[in-house]
């Protein structure tokens, strides 16, 4: 009867030992309970082993054969004394094996809770692993995803910078051009202007030349009509105040072609300082002065290469009216198309967010739901299991009480009625004795198995405590992460917004250029003004993003960090509580140990006592039968 349950634990140890064998190679810990059943396996078949030899040891059988041969032999004949002496023997042994069958069974429950424990512990280990690993998981691929965008977003604003240098390339190209081909055309026109107002000094004194000349013949020959041969000294006369008027005339001629050439050269002057004034003054109505000035002097030679530079500039102004023009509408459509392509990617990523923020909420509040449930469903299960524990434990220990109260109560009653009253005496102050002292080892035994049960239980309640306490922690640092991660959007949309607004202001600027008509210059300054500081803005961007990205990874790198240390410290907290179990089953397997010892002395020392009982019947009955 002993050994059924014995084995039938045995077969089940060895069953679950085999299912977890299988196991042992995924987890460090399945090798640990593996090695503590192997370890309860053999020291259960020590046992299995020391009871089938108690059971058949040859000197404990032939004695209790002898004790029932005599006590047969008693009941034929006379022997008070031999009777009560077996009787008394008897008793001893059988409340001894109702001891150890008491122990046994403890024993047997005790491994059942401890591996009702074990297998619980290992559960929540593994629940906890996944519900890690899950949400590592969905962090990674949702950190990826930002990622990916980010990448996306900068390699666009890369693609879109390029092709603005390009452009700008391109426009700084042709102004160049175009400004020298102005500048080459007004180098050409002012060397025309001065070659023109050198031909006109020649001929001018060319003219005066021939003026002088005619004025001196026809003089000298006036002279020469008026003169006679007899009046040469009034002739003479004449001739040297002639010569003295012309050199008086020649002087003021000279002082007044002096003064005429001064007023000359400051008209030139002035009308020179005037052009350059009207030019620098003017830059778009200088071709329009140049050719007013040259019509009213000089309308008959300057026609043709005015109408040649009117048309030549005409075209030049409608090539560039029509490139400006052609120039705006693209960078409208190209800009259309970014604020569409922007708009519809933030709409994308305003719809994504809000629905990764309903599912995350979702998420979080049923895993709250599911967590609190699972607690109090947890809670009341253990305590209900600690209760019906409890009342089964009370109520096996009350019944066995009773019933071996009531059985020693039978036994002392009838072996009052037939044994003699010193040796009833004797043996009720043995077994009262050995009562006590057996009901003391009970109570203290029981007593240390409730403590170290409820140390057992208060742990076990300190670590899902500390195991939430964990979860918390961990729940809060999702949300700190989310947290930033919202901050972070935040100001994506407020660079958002700050671009919107740079191109707003970029719009009206254009507006204003538009209106006001600024010439090459200019534009291409405020064209190239407008790409550097579109190009400085994106370079910003893409450096704050860049940045962000950077913090992200950071503020990734660092929550797996902690993850990884937390999962540490749980494998270390579980290590040592499966060490600490370990050092328990092996302190419950030590005593169990010593107290197989202690009753296998006690035995013993009945055996040698039946052996003594034996001996003095067998002399009682030769003194008997002699």
């Amino acid at each position: 009867m002993e050994q059924q349950p014995r084995a039938s634990t045995a077969s089940e140890e060895t069953a679950t030992h085999d299912s977890r064998s299988t196991n042992a190679t995924e987890d460090p810990t399945a090798e640990r309970v593996d090695r503590i059943l192997g370890f309860l396996k053999t020291v259960e078949e020590d046992d299995a082993k020391s009871v089938a030899t108690i059971q058949t040891n040859p000197g404990a059988m032939w004695g209790l054969k002898s004790m029932s041969l005599a006590a047969q032999a008693d009941n034929s004949k006379p022997g008070p004394n031999t009777s009560a002496v077996f009787d008394g023997v008897k008793a001893k042994i059988m409340g001894q094996q109702l001891e150890i069958e008491e122990k046994t069974r403890t024993l047997a429950l005790l491994k059942k809770e401890v591996k009702k424990l074990k297998e619980f512990i290992e559960e929540q280990a593994m629940q906890h692993k996944k519900d890690i690993k899950s949400k590592l998981n969905l962090q990674k691929k949702e950190y990826e995803t930002m990622i990916k965008r980010h990448h996306t977003h900068m390699e666009k604003l890369l693609a879109e910078k390029e092709d603005l240098s390009q452009k700008c390339g391109a426009l700084t190209e042709e102004v160049k051009a175009l400004r020298k081909q102005f500048e080459d055309k007004m180098k050409f026109s002012e060397q025309e202007h001065a070659r023109d107002i050198r031909q006109q000094r020649e001929l001018w004194q060319a003219a005066e030349k021939v003026k002088r000349e005619q004025w001196v013949q026809e003089q000298t020959k006036k002279i020469k009509d008026s003169t006679v041969k007899g009046m040469e000294p009034h002739i003479q006369q004449m001739l040297a105040q002639q010569k003295m008027q012309i050199s008086r005339m020649e002087e003021k001629f000279r002082e007044d072609l002096i003064r005429e050439k001064g007023v000359l050269m400051e008209q030139q002057q002035r009308l020179m300082d005037g052009m350059r004034d009207r030019i620098v003054a003017e830059r778009q109505k200088a071709c329009e002065e140049e050719r007013e000035f040259a019509r009213q002097r000089y309308q008959k030679q300057l026609e043709r290469d005015e109408m040649e530079f009117q048309q030549q500039k005409r075209k030049l102004i409608a090539e560039f009216e029509d490139q400006k023009h052609m120039l705006m509408e693209t960078l409208k459509e190209e800009k259309k198309i970014a604020e569409g392509s922007h708009r519809k990617a933030v709409d994308d990523l305003r719809h994504q967010v809000e629905e990764e923020r309903t599912a995350k909420d979702n998420a979080l509040e049923e895993l709250r739901r599911r967590h609190n449930t699972e607690l109090s469903k947890l809670r009341e299960k253990f305590n209900i299991e600690k209760e019906e524990w409890q009342t089964q434990f009370m109520a096996k220990q009350e019944n066995e009480m009773r019933n071996r109260e009531k059985s020693f109560k039978e036994k002392l009653i009838k072996e009052r009625d037939t044994e003699i009253e010193m040796i009833i005496q004797r043996l009720e102050l043995e077994t009262s004795s050995n009562s006590s002292d057996a009901t003391r080892r009970y109570r203290m035994e029981v007593e240390k198995l409730k403590a170290e049960m409820a140390e057992e239980v208060k742990q076990l309640r300190d670590q899902h405590s500390l195991a939430l306490d964990k979860i918390l922690n961990m729940q809060r640092t999702q949300a700190a992460a989310d947290e930033k991660i919202r901050e972070l959007q935040k100001q994506k949309m407020q660079a958002e917004h700050e671009v919107k607004t740079k191109d707003n202001l970029i719009q009206q600027q254009k507006e204003e250029l538009r209106r006001l008509k600024v010439d090459e210059k200019t534009l291409s300054e405020t064209i190239r003004c407008e790409f550097n500081e579109q190009l400085e803005a994106k370079d910003s961007a893409i450096q704050a993003l860049s940045e962000q990205v950077s913090c992200h990874n950071e503020n990734t790198a660092t929550l797996t960090r902690k993850l990884r240390f937390e999962m540490e410290e749980m494998a270390k907290q579980k290590d040592q509580a499966m060490n600490l179990i370990e050092e328990r089953v092996r302190k419950t397997i030590m005593a169990k140990d010593e107290i197989l010892g202690s009753l296998r002395t006690q035995v013993e020392d009945l055996t040698i006592r039946n052996t003594h009982l034996e001996r003095l019947i067998e002399q009682q009955r030769s003194e008997l039968l002699s």
